[in-house]
């Protein structure tokens, strides 16, 4: 029993780490400067080397994520992102439910 849990948990850690590494978007890496790609595989290889996984895993919700999360929070709905995405389709502020298009420093009022 005990050596199903010493393998459950790392491996555990390891999928919460990939699973949130992989949701957030490509910009708010970006504006975070770190490598979504790079932490999604080093996780994911990781685990193959006897729990060298679990340590990157750790790493990154502790270290990583938090950057990446602040970034995401720096968009803000009602006023656009502070430095943030690129040009594109996005939850709008003024129509719950549907999405506007942020041109890169402004919403257009196209919504969808």
């Amino acid at each position: 029993m005990f050596a199903l849990v010493f393998l459950l948990v790392p491996l555990g850690i390891v999928i919460w780490g990939l699973v949130d590494a992989s949701s957030h978007p490509a910009w708010a890496w970006d504006q975070a400067r770190q490598n979504k790609t790079l932490w999604i595989v080093l996780q994911a290889v990781g685990v193959l080397f006897c729990f060298v996984g679990v340590i990157l895993s750790i790493v990154y919700l502790a270290a990583i994520a938090p950057q990446v999360r602040a970034a995401e929070r720096a968009f803000d709905l009602s006023s656009g992102p502070r430095g943030g995405p690129p040009p594109g389709w996005y939850p709008d502020p003024n129509w719950p439910g549907r999405v506007g298009y942020w041109d890169g420093s402004q919403w257009t009022g196209q919504v969808r």
